[in-house]
């Protein structure tokens, strides 16, 4: 199901429209962040501050869990590596 978690496990390559910019989290969220979106929307934003939100930070990943997975996880990603320089 493309829709569990409200699309939350979707590979990101499948949301890229033509003429879109890609805004990568790890890229971060500061100033340059705001700034492409003030670029890109073609003004200025009167609130220029983006918060940063972790709700989950009790999640905790075992070893075994993620060397168990992590093929899978490549495999299903495999697109969005390729597509977004990862």
């Amino acid at each position: 199901d493309g829709y569990i978690a409200e699309n939350h496990l979707r590979p990101q390559v499948e949301f890229v429209l033509p003429n879109c910019d890609i805004f990568r989290q790890e890229d971060g969220f500061g100033a340059a962040f705001v700034e492409r979106v003030e670029d890109r929307l073609a003004f200025k934003l009167e609130d220029r501050r983006v918060d940063y939100v972790n709700r989950d930070e009790e999640t905790e990943f075992l070893a075994d869990e993620i060397a168990r997975i992590a093929l899978r996880v490549r495999q299903f990603y495999i697109r969005d590596y390729v597509t977004f320089g990862y």
